[in-house]
């Protein structure tokens, strides 16, 4: 390897150790690397009006730079400019110009692998501290978060027993994406108890349920939100004037006629038949929530399906395995979160009779919480028996949630249609929902004492759900405001 300054040429020292000759070298990896490094070498050492031609004997350097810029013919030497030579008789010939380069960029060329180190060492100590300032300032938010959270379980939790109220609230986890259960208990008799795990009567929180599968009829072109109810029923009063989205938003002229039955209706025929012929109509057809619009609905459904409960368990109990939900028939009195208070008048005056006879059975030695227990089942489902297919089944709290989550706020075709008809109604009811703002809630109540509620957030999908029994609905309509507005943070009814 040789250097030309001017018209000298001074040779610098190479080694090789490995070969006989340089004849015999061939231009692999490690000989190429060292004439790189013998090229920046004599490069960094010109100054500004210094030329170098920086030769190899043989063509170990153009094999080396052969696909660089290349140029044909050759006039003089820049600074810094390569070619390949041929050395005879301690003379150099020029075979091949390789390319022009000033001196100063190809100084810059030498010290490109030191740049490109030192920029990304700059770059990875940016990286380090972005991430972790990020991450400290996630822990610190998730903190707060935590310790909000924390703060909205202990006042649920407390407005619970500072009001007596024997009951449950369930809320989104974050953390298992699943849910929390916040309890109380007044009543520490298993009968008596509210958990997630046992049957509690759902009321009209029923009423999602046969709007959707209305809505799944309606998807399947096999009827229209503009259906006229005579379609089905031309005998009901004014039902060429009544039509489905009418029936779904309570706006359809039908009221409910107060009463029970004698006796609790066993099966899903007797419980339709029975709330087909308990309703009036009314030629004016303005806002008037009316369980019969729901169970005119769920008539519909049964004669579509042939059967609505077996429409209800082939459509959604089983796709979306909410296998503990039930028709009471379904059930035995143990399974049950029975009611801490009864039910009117009447079955007031009854309880207290068959306290005393329980009383007398308890003297004898046999067992009348067994007895009171049944009695108090007996009321329920006869309370659950004119409310066909808007309040007639029960529920665990866990099985509700998992509808309200998985089928109800997981189904954006469902709750944006629901939404979207609500928009078009007096009072912003679709489906067995109320929507209001960025929120979607519904609440029920069987017997004046068995209340339920919940409230979702449609973005968030944040979810909060309420069961009790023993509240009457004035007092659920307090309590539900106060729990929604701790666990929003907002009023979601202005």
């Amino acid at each position: 390897m040789g250097v030309f300054e001017g018209e000298q040429e001074y040779l610098l020292p190479w080694k090789y150790s490995d070969m006989d000759s340089y004849e015999s070298m061939e231009a692999n990896d490690h000989v190429i690397k060292r004439m790189r490094r013998a090229v920046n070498i004599i490069l960094n050492t010109l100054s500004e009006d210094e030329s170098a031609l920086v030769v190899s004997h043989g063509n170990i350097i153009g094999r080396y730079i052969h696909n660089d810029v290349s140029s044909n013919g050759f006039k003089r030497l820049d600074n810094g400019s390569i070619a390949i030579v041929e050395y005879s008789n301690r003379v150099s010939y020029l075979k091949k110009y390789i390319c022009q380069r000033s001196v100063n960029f190809m100084k810059k060329l030498s010290y490109t692998s030191k740049s490109r180190k030192f920029i990304l060492c700059i770059v990875l100590l940016i990286l380090f501290l972005l991430l972790f300032f990020c991450g400290v300032f996630y822990k610190d938010r998730e903190s707060k978060n935590l310790q909000s959270t924390n703060r909205v379980d202990r006042k649920l939790k407390n407005f619970l027993s500072t009001n007596n109220i024997n009951g449950l609230i369930l809320v989104s986890d974050k953390n298992t994406g699943n849910f929390k259960v916040i309890e109380n208990s007044v009543n520490y008799k298993k009968a008596f108890q509210v958990t997630e795990s046992r049957y509690f009567p759902i009321a009209s929180l029923q009423k999602i349920m046969t709007g959707i599968l209305i809505y799944d009829l309606v998807k399947n072109n096999r009827i229209s939100w503009n259906t006229r109810l005579s379609y089905f029923y031309p005998s009901i009063k004014n039902s060429n004037n009544i039509k489905i989205w009418q029936l779904m938003s309570h706006q359809s002229g039908i009221y409910d006629k107060e009463g029970i039955p004698k006796l609790p209706l066993n099966n899903e025929n007797s419980r339709m038949s029975y709330i087909m012929s308990n309703f009036g109509v009314k030629d004016r057809q303005d806002w008037n929530y009316a369980s019969s619009n729901y169970g005119v609905l769920a008539a519909t459904i049964n004669k579509e399906e042939k059967s609505y409960n077996s429409a209800l368990e082939r459509k959604l109990l089983l796709p979306y395995q909410l296998n503990e939900i039930k028709s009471p028939e379904d059930l035995q009195c143990n399974q049950v979160a029975l009611p801490l208070k009864i039910y009117g008048k009447k079955g007031q005056l009854a309880y207290k009779i068959m306290s005393v006879y329980a009383f007398l059975l308890q003297c004898k030695g046999l067992n009348s919480n067994l007895i009171l227990n049944n009695f108090s089942w007996l009321l329920l489902k006869d309370c659950l028996s004119p409310v066909f297919g808007a309040g007639d089944m029960l529920a665990t709290p866990r099985n509700y949630w998992k509808l309200v989550t998985k089928v109800l706020l997981s189904n954006p075709e469902i709750i944006n249609t629901f939404k979207q008809e609500a928009k078009k109604t007096e009072k912003g009811y679709f489906g067995g929902c109320w929507f209001r703002k960025n929120f979607c809630y519904a609440s029920g109540i069987i017997g004046n004492y068995n209340c339920c509620c919940f409230a979702a957030n449609l973005k968030s999908k944040k979810v909060i759900m309420f069961f009790t029994n023993n509240m009457n609905y004035l007092s659920l309509k307090k309590t539900q405001k106060y729990l929604y507005s701790i666990y929003f943070k907002e009023n979601i009814y202005s």
